[in-house]
């Protein structure tokens, strides 16, 4: 018998223009209402989660930032695991080295770096001479959606932000549409101590503290609750939800899930846009 739901929002719970649908809200008040504990666990930050859920009325405990944080039903920090300062630097390095933009995640806001901006403009010029078919809007689309993940501050510069003692990193996070690009940033930042590294779309990295997972946040919030691991449920798409789907009771991999998601789960639902969510729901509470 399921007692915990674990969700994941962008490409799960959210359909691809970032809406919850009425089926998957009320398949979620139905399992609340049987006595199951749902949790949503997400990249996003509190605020960008609830931007998102507070309209639809979807009350819950909420796993965010990919685990480094938890807070209660009532917005109550359970848990906070930042990553090092040190650290942080030396992925900025990386990352300013391979002229990516990138984003920090902190308990004060995100924030982008200085020449963040340039460099994707730079890439969309250069997709666009090299690929003369593609339309400037489709390139747009692709980092519209990246950023309606993430309300990013502008009065402060990520350069600011990472020296200052008084601002907790939580997560970092590289955006780019070229896959070389990607590649080269994530090639030097993977040899770091103490660190993850996930995605939320097969366009960004994100880094976290390895114990800031959403499996580990997933194993704690269960602990919590006292409920056993084999009655627990986990639902995803990407690859910042592998660990809480390896130790869930059921995984259930989303229809448009990457095939490395699908692989490591018990059960496949139909796509973010065929209300998926609702229909794994009601297979398995």
């Amino acid at each position: 018998m399921i007692k915990l739901i674990a969700i994941d929002m962008d490409g799960t719970l959210l359909s691809s223009r970032g809406e919850i649908s009425l089926a998957n809200k009320k398949a979620i008040q139905q399992a609340q209402q049987k006595g199951v504990l749902v949790a949503i666990a997400t990249g996003r930050s509190y605020e960008g989660a609830m931007r998102v859920l507070q309209p639809a009325g979807i009350i819950c405990p909420v796993i965010h930032l990919n685990g480094a944080r938890i807070c209660s039903e009532e917005g109550v920090l359970l848990q906070s695991i930042h990553l090092d300062r040190q650290v942080a630097l030396q992925i900025h390095q990386a990352f300013q080295e391979a002229e990516i933009y990138h984003e920090l995640y902190t308990d004060e806001g995100i924030f982008s770096n200085r020449d963040g901006h340039n460099h994707l403009k730079v890439e969309m010029d250069k997709l666009q001479s090299a690929n003369p078919s593609i339309q400037p809007e489709m390139l747009q689309m692709a980092a519209k959606k990246q950023f309606q993940q993430a309300e990013v501050t502008e009065r402060k510069h990520l350069e600011d932000v990472i020296v200052d003692s008084s601002f907790h990193i939580y997560k970092m996070l590289a955006f780019s549409m070229i896959a070389e690009k990607l590649a080269e940033a994530r090639t030097k930042v993977s040899g770091l101590e103490g660190i993850v590294l996930t995605a939320s779309a097969g366009n960004n990295i994100e880094i976290n503290h390895r114990e800031a997972q959403k499996g580990i946040a997933l194993e704690r919030l269960a602990q919590q609750h006292r409920i056993p691991a084999g009655q627990t449920m986990a639902i995803g798409d990407n690859r910042n939800d592998l660990s809480m789907l390896k130790i869930a009771g059921v995984s259930v991999a989303m229809g448009n899930a990457d095939q490395e998601v699908r692989e490591v789960c018990d059960y496949v639902t139909q796509t973010n846009d065929e209300d998926g969510v609702a229909k794994a729901i009601e297979k398995f509470i």
